[in-house]
Order: structure tokens, then sequence, then C-alpha cells
């Protein structure tokens, strides 16, 4: 068994939750080991809150949504995508995408609020 997280989108400040899931891991570099366990990461999801949809945002992704808002460089920024992916869809489910984007300091307000400015992919 394994645990990761899996960025939710939430109506309000700070627009993401980050939950910690259970589920069956399957160890090995082969690229169906990999897919396995999203596959299995995803189920587990799934039975926790079947009313909600999953984007794997990864280069292994099967959708091509998926691939194209995958990182570089995983390595450096494991899960921030995924992290930005649910604020963003947060943001605009709310109509503050304008807003946030108008300038530095309203999407550090919308964001953060008074957070201080702290990484939105916090854990």
């Amino acid at each position: 068994m394994a645990q990761r997280p899996v960025f939710r989108i939430c109506d309000a400040m700070p627009y993401y939750r980050a939950e910690s899931v259970t589920f069956q891991y399957f160890g090995g570099f082969a690229a169906s080991q990999q897919k396995k366990c999203v596959k299995s990461l995803q189920d587990a999801f799934r039975a926790l809150h079947p009313q909600e949809k999953v984007l794997e945002i990864s280069s292994r992704s099967e959708t091509e949504l998926g691939v194209q808002l995958s990182a570089f460089n995983p390595q450096k920024s494991i899960n921030c995508q995924a992290c930005a992916a649910a604020v963003y869809v947060s943001l605009r489910r709310n109509g503050l995408v304008e807003k946030a984007l108008s300038d530095p300091q309203s999407f550090r307000d919308i964001v953060y609020g008074n957070r201080n400015g702290r990484p939105i992919c916090e854990r």
C-alpha cells in the first residue's frame, strides 16, 4: 500500500485541498506498472468521492490534456502542476480568474490571503 496526495478544488481560499489517498502500489519501472499504480490511485479516490472527476496530470496520462499540463521536470515540481490546476479550476468556477491575474498583488491576495505569499503547493 502507498499514499499520495490528490489535489481537490475548493470554493474558498486557498482554492485547493490536498487529500492523502491510500492505494495499492505496484512496484517496478515499467510503464505498465506505473499505469497500474495510477489506475489504483484513481480508483481509490473515486471510491471515496464517486461524484468527482479525476484528471491525471503527467506525461503518461491517458488524456491529451493531462499530458499537456504535465511539468517538464517532475523531480523539481512534484504535484505542483496538480495543485496549480486545482487552484485555476477553483478560481474559474468562482469567477476570479481575471481579477486574480490583473496584477501580482491581486493574485497574492486572492490565492494566498494572509498567508504571506507562501507557495500554494504546501504539504
